[in-house]
């Protein structure tokens, strides 16, 4: 299918395939997303059209910021998966030694509490350690 012989208003497509061709045809020209391409795979179009007409500058900009995002992202993620790992079975040990349910309890705040230790040392903001952890701002700001 050639795209300059592709003819059709979008509310005549009928299907995905119409869709596609109508979008990939004007997407330098649409000035917003129509009503009728409001589902993920065609905004995921549109912002990686706008990505792609960024100037060199606001390219490497937008790159290292998504570099950044995705490294806090996995320090996050790898510090609650070490921290739960590694203090839950803690408690659970304990747990199981006293047949009481304080053990859990004391094994899931060391979890926490290691997770936000972890989290605060690579200079992750605060609001986010609390929301990972679920502990108060003034939990994290005094370890």
């Amino acid at each position: 299918m050639e795209l300059n012989r592709f003819d059709r208003e979008l509310k005549d497509c009928r299907s995905v395939m119409e869709q596609w061709l109508y979008s990939l045809k004007r997407v330098g020209t649409l000035d917003r997303i129509p009503d009728e391409l409001k589902s993920e795979m065609f905004e995921r179009l549109f912002r990686a059209c706008e990505i792609a007409r960024f100037d060199k500058e606001q390219k490497l900009k937008y790159e290292s910021d998504m570099i950044t995002e995705r490294d806090e992202k996995n320090i996050i993620n790898t510090a609650i998966r070490l921290g739960k790992d590694q203090w839950f079975a803690e408690g659970l040990a304990e747990g199981m030694a006293t047949g009481k349910a304080e053990g859990l309890a004391e094994g899931e705040a060391k979890s926490k509490i290691a997770i936000a230790k972890a989290l605060k040392q690579e200079g992750i903001p605060t609001a986010t350690i609390a929301a990972a952890t679920g502990m108060t701002e003034n939990e994290i700001g005094v370890l």
